[in-house]
């Protein structure tokens, strides 16, 4: 190989260690996001079971809420192809909802989107934060 190339090619130590502390950095970030969503979607399961929201901060609820809308999403994808799959010509598309309540006692009540968005309020960033966009 021509020295000139060589060169080019060389990193100095300074530079390696520069690099590869920007790609640990990324890394870094990458891993306590994926640790954040999954102790979110751990209390999400918790919360299922039976244990209430009294306790949690929110930025803990912020994060649940988020964490709850990618399940659905998911969710209703997984409907939608399978109701492709079985070759119905009528898509049903799924209601978008708002959850109001204390948060534990039952006395929750589900409202439709819809109504949330024409009362004035503004969603599109209600879930986003540091770990979810």
């Amino acid at each position: 190989m021509p020295e000139m190339e060589q060169s080019k090619k060389m990193v100095n130590q300074e530079m390696f260690i520069r690099q590869r502390i920007v790609k640990a950095a990324d890394q870094l970030k990458k891993l306590r996001k994926e640790n954040r969503e999954k102790e979110i979607t751990q209390l999400m399961y918790q919360c299922l079971t039976g244990k209430g929201l009294q306790g949690l901060v929110f930025s803990e609820l912020n994060d649940l809420g988020w964490v709850l809308d990618q399940h659905l999403k998911e969710i209703f994808k997984r409907i939608e192809g399978l109701r492709a799959g079985m070759a119905m010509t009528e898509t049903i598309v799924p209601p978008e909802i708002e959850v109001y309540g204390d948060g534990g006692g039952g006395n929750e009540i589900m409202v439709p989107l819809r109504a949330f968005q024409d009362s004035g309020h503004h969603i599109s960033s209600m879930w986003s934060n540091v770990f979810f966009p």
